[in-house]
């Protein structure tokens, strides 16, 4: 192989990598939307102020990404948002991207 065929051969590999990372970060994006227009408000009114303290608190919850794609889950159904498997993905994904990184 030469040199000007190996960066060739690494090209649909770059591509694909390049596509996912593009994926999840609108995926994520997604998320932020859902979570804002269907989330803030209620946990907002169970903090007395700012709703995102709920992600940074101490004595959390959740403790695993598993464990946080069931409390979206569960906090969807609660809220009788409606969302489907994709919507309460993105936002699993968009919370663990912003405050948990797991």
């Amino acid at each position: 192989m030469t040199e000007k065929q190996y960066p060739m051969k690494l090209l649909p590999s770059l591509l694909s990598l390049s596509l996912i990372f593009i994926s999840v970060n609108l995926h994520a994006e997604d998320g932020q939307a859902l979570h804002q227009s269907e989330c803030i408000e209620c946990h907002s009114n169970m903090t007395g102020g700012d709703g995102h303290v709920i992600y940074t608190r101490e004595e959390r919850i959740v403790n695993n990404l598993a464990a946080l794609n069931a409390r979206v889950t569960h906090c969807a159904n609660g809220a009788d948002t409606g969302w489907n498997d994709s919507q309460i993905s993105a936002v699993t994904q968009y919370l663990n991207k912003q405050f948990y990184h797991y």
